[in-house]
């Protein structure tokens, strides 16, 4: 197999041991396999997160990465709450255009794109704006490789009792 090197943003380049790991025949979505796997990928998702399957339960969605942050904006935001973005680059920028394609009301963070985001001034932002529900962020920008903070922010938005969306593609 030849080995090309993407020096893209997005998709990244995957190892030998994961290209093989998809070779495997084809399934039909429509059959009892494929519903199998799927559900047993949809109960992985809940433990992953430690939560409580009696309770909780994930969606899968088929599509593109713009897909799933734009589901999440506009699904998980409350009424009348606002979503904080933190964004130092494109994709996060992303997220905010989905906000104003959709006039969510949200607030967004701007940082230097070559700068990790402050954790003081996040916090400073949920303590201004106790109507932020829902904080959303990139885990890896991989147009310049900065590897955010999410276990950090993440602590800080579910000390505000938000819900925390990472962007781990």
């Amino acid at each position: 197999m030849e080995r090309k090197i993407l020096l893209n943003p997005g998709p990244a380049t995957t190892t030998d041991t994961v290209k093989m790991a998809q070779v495997v025949p084809d399934i039909c979505p429509r059959e009892k396999e494929f519903g199998n796997i799927a559900q047993k990928i949809r109960e992985d998702l809940v433990k992953i997160v430690h939560g409580d399957p009696d309770i909780y339960t994930s969606v899968l969605f088929c599509g593109s990465g713009t897909l799933c942050m734009d589901t999440c904006l506009n699904s998980l935001l409350p009424e009348n709450k606002k979503i904080l973005i933190i964004s130092n680059g494109a994709y996060s920028d992303r997220a905010a255009e989905i906000c104003e394609y959709y006039q969510l009301p949200h607030i967004k963070m701007s940082i230097p794109i070559d700068e990790l985001p402050n954790l003081e001034k996040i916090e400073d932002m949920l303590k201004q704006n106790t109507d932020i529900a829902l904080v959303y962020t990139t885990h890896h920008e991989t147009g310049t490789g900065i590897l955010n903070p999410i276990r950090e922010i993440g602590a800080l938005v579910h000390k505000y009792n938000a819900v925390f969306v990472a962007d781990t593609t």
